[in-house]
C-alpha cells in the first residue's frame, strides 16, 4: 500500500483520487477545509487541478506527476566545480 499523507512545507497533505482524470492528487488539509466549507464538492489540489473526489471504496490511481513534484521535490544535482588550471611558466608542463 502506497503512502496516502505526506508533509509539504510543515502542512499535512492527503492523497485524492479525482473523478475527473482518475489521477490521485496531494491537497493541504486547509484545501479539503475550503472545499468542504464552500458546499460544491471541489477541491484545489497542490497542483492547482480542480478535484471531485472519487468514492472512498474506489482504488488509487497513478499520481499526478506534478503533485509529486510538489510533495516529494528532488534535491539538485550536485556539480563539481571546474579544475582550475593553473596561469604561470609551469602551466604547460607536464611530468613524463
Amino acid at each position: 500500500m502506497t503512502e496516502r499523507i505526506c508533509v509539504v512545507s510543515g502542512r499535512r497533505c492527503v492523497w485524492v483520487t479525482s473523478t475527473v482524470d482518475g489521477a490521485d492528487h496531494a491537497m493541504t488539509d486547509e484545501a479539503m477545509a475550503a472545499g468542504l466549507a464552500a458546499k460544491c464538492g471541489v477541491f484545489l489540489a497542490l497542483c492547482s487541478a480542480s478535484v471531485v473526489a472519487a468514492p472512498m471504496i474506489a482504488p488509487p490511481g497513478q499520481r499526478c506527476v506534478r503533485c509529486q513534484a510538489f510533495a516529494y521535490p528532488q534535491p539538485a544535482p550536485h556539480v563539481a566545480p571546474a579544475q582550475r588550471r593553473r596561469a604561470g611558466w609551469l602551466s604547460g608542463w607536464r611530468r613524463g
